[in-house]
């Protein structure tokens, strides 16, 4: 008998309360649309009572997390600025603060119609 989605998250959820973890829900849906080959999460909602499509990525995927890897580290993909970028444990993840600063200082570029063609940020972690 095939498992949904639905089985597999609730399963999930209640391994991560009985080992008193702090998973979000939101991780454990991005692993399912992941194991589904899904675009996004309205396509999980859309097939949530549907039978999961790879079990056994969802399974090495979550075992994962379940230790303690970052989402984006298991998943391979972190976003920024609206662009997705490959990520592995060589990289730093980049972080929502990082985000907020670059559009702040593009505000501050287009306020002050700043014209210079290159602008870096060296040496700030």
């Amino acid at each position: 008998m095939e498992i949904t989605n639905r089985e597999v998250y609730l399963k999930t959820k209640n391994e991560i309360q009985d080992k008193h973890l702090e998973i979000s829900d939101s991780e454990i849906y991005q692993v399912l649309i992941f194991s589904n080959d899904f675009r996004s999460y309205t396509d999980l909602v859309l097939n949530f009572d549907k039978p999961i499509k790879n079990i056994e990525f969802f399974k090495e995927k979550m075992k994962r997390v379940l230790l303690g890897e970052p989402i984006q580290y298991v998943l391979n993909l972190a976003t920024f600025l609206d662009f997705d970028f490959y990520v592995d444990n060589r990289v730093l993840i980049p972080r929502p603060e990082t985000e907020g600063l670059v559009l702040l200082v593009k505000s501050i570029i287009l306020e002050n119609k700043i014209k210079h063609k290159v602008i870096a940020d060296v040496c700030t972690g």
